[in-house]
């Protein structure tokens, strides 16, 4: 099926990456395509998933609403109407002004009753903040992605360069990226760190207590609990330091 396809080949690893560019003329081609026949828009659609995993630039709006497009068309080619549905109300909601030429979709044809027949959704739903640099989502920077159409989301690393490029269906998984840590990190560091501390304080007065010792069996006694604790101590300031260490980094 031709809208499950658009998904694996969204996930497969890139040798090479792409541009903005390269991905636009890849999309004029499935257009230019579509008045062909069923094998060359075929091609031209595989291009085009090829293609946008491996773009290395964020994309415009325009471009973003372009991708839908395609996918639109080409659900509608496999007869997924309600998928091409979704994809053109992705279409619609990016980049409302665009029209649909008869070059596409003749008027009284299906394809432009399907095109006219849909309207843009707008509900959105929240996204994890990224650990570094920024989320595009339809070309937009963003937090919220939609919740009842496809979107083409990237995320950006701090040198503007996109990193990963998926168009994303409804009901899809998004592309990994790492997320930045909650408040709750923090507050298990510090939990971590304050915990640490007591049982190196325990570990202290259990130590005075073997040097303290007057029989062999008190210090053999006082020496294992000193041990214990001070590897407790240890143990624990080690998670601290890492979960403190983590979120530092997590916030730059």
């Amino acid at each position: 099926m031709v809208w499950a396809l658009s998904v694996g080949l969204a996930a497969e690893p890139c040798a090479v990456s792409r541009t903005g560019e390269e991905l636009r003329t890849a999309l004029d081609g499935a257009d230019q395509a579509w008045g062909d026949d069923a094998a060359n828009f075929a091609v031209a659609v595989d291009a085009v998933r090829r293609i946008l995993p491996c773009v290395n630039e964020p994309v415009d709006p325009a471009t973003a609403a372009h991708v839908h497009r395609v996918e639109g068309l080409a659900a509608f080619a496999a007869r997924d109407l309600k998928a091409a549905r979704l994809a053109f109300s992705a279409a619609k909601g990016v980049d409302p002004a665009w029209a649909m030429p008869e070059t596409v979709a003749a008027e009284g044809s299906p394809l432009r009753a399907e095109w006219t027949g849909v309207a843009a959704l707008s509900e959105t739903i929240q996204l994890p903040a990224p650990r570094n640099g920024e989320l595009r989502v339809d070309g937009v920077t963003t937090m919220q992605r939609p919740e009842a159409r496809p979107a083409l989301v990237q995320v950006v690393d701090e040198r503007g360069r996109a990193v990963t490029s998926a168009w994303v269906p409804v009901g899809g998984r998004l592309p990994a990226y790492a997320k930045k840590p909650g408040p709750g990190w923090w507050i298990a560091a510090g939990a971590s760190a304050a915990g640490g501390a007591a049982l190196l304080g325990a570990a202290y007065l259990a130590n005075d207590e073997y040097q303290r010792s007057t029989t062999e069996v008190e210090a053999d006694a006082a020496r294992a609990q000193v041990n214990g604790l001070a590897g407790a101590a240890a143990g624990v300031g080690a998670v601290a330091v890492g979960l403190g260490v983590f979120v530092v980094a997590g916030s730059f």
